[in-house]
């Protein structure tokens, strides 16, 4: 059996997320393209470039539900509780 190379199957122009994105782009990726996850990319000061910095996976974005008001991205705020 003959082995691949990674650039056999991967493709020319990924969908990412930069690692300073909020988690509602993050959500809404998962739902538009029903992927489970994305590489994070960082602008890396030293070289110049963009760099590869990490993976979040469907699954690691839900540990972030515990805390909702990460999900609003601006276009909507979360509703208060009247104590």
């Amino acid at each position: 059996m003959e082995l691949c190379r990674a650039s056999d199957v991967m493709t020319s122009s990924p969908d990412f997320i930069y690692s300073q994105e909020n988690v509602a782009k993050l959500a809404k990726m998962l739902l538009r393209t029903g992927h489970s996850g994305f590489p994070v990319v960082k602008y890396d000061e030293e070289t110049r470039t963009e760099v590869a910095y990490g993976l979040i996976t469907r699954s690691t974005s839900r540990k972030c539900s515990v805390c909702s008001s990460v999900y609003f991205d601006g276009q909507r705020t979360p509703e208060k509780k009247n104590d």
